[in-house]
């Protein structure tokens, strides 16, 4: 809960206690401190605690996902693509009938340039369970490849399985906006989206990100002035959270502004400051 409140102090305290209570390594418990210590801008009891997950007896196939994931989702600096690699190609060998470990595989792959293997991992995984993140994700392989009908075709699939996910309805409105002939289906999506994101901001839902997903959705609309105060709010409310900055930057991509989207991935490449 704290980490969800992004109260990394608490969170850390709470996983040292957790560590003594278990009196023995704990894989799961170390991977859990190597994020608090990631998050919190501490790089080096970051990597500390992640090699002792690695090391852990008692790591498994869960505790390399997280490993992973905790390699995957570090800020440009110090995104390890390699490691998140190793971490989940160990995870699908120790558990090659989970479907996460095979995609998140898929999706490394694919940042990596390798296609035809990320595809692979990605269809495998959604054999396993075809889930709406799975759907997402290989529609977001096929968008990578700009083969936009087929990318459409599976995030408008993950949108029907789960219509509460506002962003599975952005995915399929970018994928459509490209066609003049699919124009109106993709203002049909982001209309949606925008209410959904509407609906969890007046909520209280996480703001920043909601607001850089509703400049998005405005941008994509046409209101250009709206789009600009949502995304220059989230900025400011980012901070140095880059998952927030990368949607700025791409709501910048869709107005057209070149510039001010070069300026945001430049702030991500020095830190977010």
């Amino acid at each position: 809960m704290a980490k969800d409140q992004r109260d990394w102090v608490t969170a850390t305290n709470h996983l040292w206690k957790a560590k003594e209570l278990t009196r023995s390594v704990n894989g799961v418990v170390l991977v859990s401190l190597a994020y608090a210590c990631q998050a919190a801008g501490d790089t080096t009891n970051a990597r500390l605690f992640a090699q002792l997950a690695e090391a852990a007896p008692d790591a498994n196939w869960d505790v390399f996902d997280r490993l992973g994931m905790f390699h995957l989702m570090a800020d440009p600096r110090h995104r390890d693509l390699d490691g998140a690699l190793e971490d989940f190609a160990s995870a699908v060998r120790m558990a090659p009938d989970e479907p996460l470990p095979h995609r998140y595989l898929g999706q490394v792959l694919l940042l990596k340039g390798r296609s035809a293997e990320a595809h692979k991992e990605l269809e495998r995984s959604l054999l396993l369970r075809r889930s709406p993140n799975a759907l997402a994700a290989l529609g977001s392989a096929y968008f990578a490849e700009t083969n936009m009908v087929m990318a459409e075709r599976f995030f408008a699939e993950a949108s029907r399985a789960d219509p509460s996910r506002y962003n599975f309805h952005i995915d399929a409105g970018l994928a459509l906006r490209t066609d003049p002939k699919t124009r109106d289906e993709a203002i049909e999506h982001f209309t949606q989206a925008l209410r959904q994101i509407d609906d969890a901001l007046s909520a209280g839902g996480e703001k920043a990100l909601l607001r850089a997903f509703h400049g998005l959705c405005l941008a994509a609309l046409g209101n250009e002035k709206g789009a600009r105060s949502d995304l220059e709010l989230a900025r400011k409310e980012a901070v140095d959270n880059f998952l927030v900055l990368a949607k700025v930057r791409d709501g910048y991509v869709v107005l057209g502004d070149k510039a001010r989207a070069a300026e945001i991935r430049e702030i991500m490449r020095q830190g977010g400051k």
